[in-house]
């Protein structure tokens, strides 16, 4: 694992929007749903992927995602606020960019990012009546 040490403070990461290996207990038919709810929510609104549905994407992604909080919180403990970026061979690299901690998707993440928009998307633009347009590649 390479890290990168500098004398300025990163900030913390935000695991609300960095997807860490979590333990969940929703089954694919809850998912759906929680999935269709939000989707028809931000369609009302016409808010293409609110706070609260970009969250429950991250939840959904770190399903399968490496544990990044761990990994982070060692090197953290060893290196303190000198701590700026590390990267793993197994995907989970993180940096941090102006005091905002940002992620690399493992393939993974990707795949599970494609199947929520998926289910997301058609129910979106079918309650809001207009089409999708992505707010960010970023979470």
């Amino acid at each position: 694992m390479r890290k990168t040490i500098t004398d300025k403070p990163p900030g913390k990461p935000d695991w609300d929007r960095i997807p860490s290996r979590r333990q969940l207990t929703r089954n694919e038919a809850d998912w759906e749903e929680l999935i269709a709810e939000h989707a028809k929510k931000d369609g009302v609104h016409g808010a293409a992927m609110s706070g609260q549905s970009q969250k429950l994407l991250v939840e959904y992604i770190s399903q399968f995602s490496p544990d990044r909080r761990r990994m982070y919180e060692a090197l953290f403990a060893r290196y303190g606020e000198k701590l700026e970026s590390y990267k793993s061979g197994d995907g989970s690299n993180m940096r941090n960019v102006r005091g905002v901690w940002k992620f690399d998707m493992t393939v993974a993440e990707k795949r599970s990012a494609a199947r929520f928009m998926r289910l997301y998307i058609p129910i979106f633009e079918a309650v809001s009546k207009r089409p999708w347009k992505p707010f960010s590649e970023e979470i």
